[in-house]
């Protein structure tokens, strides 16, 4: 019990340490959304002004719906309005008011970002697709869970760009049953209907446009009683963004918000996942002795199994 104790403890000065030094956290409060509502097209979305915007003629949805959080709260409830319109019409969360990014495009280094899911559907339907992206004025990268027919269940990938874009150095790939990737679709990581999970997002920008230094993207899934059941790590989009496909005319961004959408796959329309318990952060510096600390829970941890 005694070992047990000081772990939790020295886990919560690790995760207080790192937290402390965030520039900017947004934790969404989704039961403050009216029973509902839509998340609509607005004319701007400032920094730090609060406003969450979703394209009118895109092909997503994004209402907020009491009763359906992890908790039985309000979830935000992401779907498909019939169409496959564009390929970054997504529902956008609020801005941080200090992004990250490259240091000459923003005051902080990292970004983190976290949230739930569930399908919509309890049991197995074909054509389920949920995408999620970091954000800034285009997307920095993207998880997707979509539908497996060959177990009945959804299958999980993340991808990066690593070469302008032209498909033969692409980075990342899907979440494999034994916590890493394959990029051929083998032994793929089986997620199951009705379920929820954690999505973890964490971005660390490095200054320059090649090679190695393109900016490292790590997406992770836990399950429901926090268990990690995949980490994959890969690079961002940021050369693609400046050659190939010319994102914000070939500048570099940074990010400050999360997207979300689920696009027209086959003939699934209408609701398709819930998302809850939101948050992002941009933070200058790793917490200092934040990573030690969490070095000395762990040996806690072995000596109390050895024990």
């Amino acid at each position: 019990m005694r070992h047990a104790t000081l772990t939790t403890s020295v886990l919560a000065l690790s995760v207080m340490s790192a937290t402390s030094l965030f520039a900017d956290t947004i934790n969404v409060n989704l039961n403050a959304f009216a029973n509902g509502s839509s998340v609509t097209d607005v004319n701007a979305q400032t920094a730090g002004g609060g406003q969450w915007w979703n394209p009118s003629n895109g092909s997503v949805s994004a209402t907020f719906q009491s009763g359906l959080g992890r908790t039985g709260g309000t979830a935000l409830v992401i779907g498909n309005r019939g169409s496959n319109n564009g390929v970054v019409n997504n529902c956008a969360t609020s801005r941080l008011t200090d992004a990250a990014g490259e240091s000459t495009v923003a005051p902080n280094k990292y970004f983190e970002a976290s949230y739930w899911f569930r399908t919509a559907s309890s049991t197995y339907v074909d054509n389920f697709n949920l995408k999620s992206e970091g954000w800034g004025v285009d997307r920095t990268s993207w998880i997707r869970f979509e539908s497996n027919s060959a177990n009945n269940g959804i299958m999980a990938s993340a991808w990066g760009i690593g070469n302008q874009g032209d498909g033969v150095n692409d980075t990342g790939g899907y979440f494999t049953a034994n916590g890493g990737f394959d990029q051929t679709g083998n032994n793929l990581l089986k997620l199951d209907f009705g379920s929820w999970y954690r999505v973890g997002l964490t971005v660390t920008f490095v200054d320059g446009a090649n090679g190695v230094t393109n900016d490292i993207v790590t997406h992770s899934i836990s399950n429901a009683a926090g268990a990690l059941l995949g980490s994959l790590t890969a690079t961002s989009w940021e050369q693609g963004a400046r050659g190939y496909d010319q994102y914000n005319n070939g500048q570099i961004f940074g990010i400050d918000k999360l997207g979300f959408d689920s696009r027209m796959w086959g003939a699934y329309t209408g609701e398709h996942a819930y998302v809850d318990g939101i948050s992002y952060s941009s933070f200058a510096v790793p917490a200092p002795g934040a990573a030690a600390l969490i070095g000395l829970a762990g040996l806690v941890a072995t000596r109390r199994r050895r024990n």
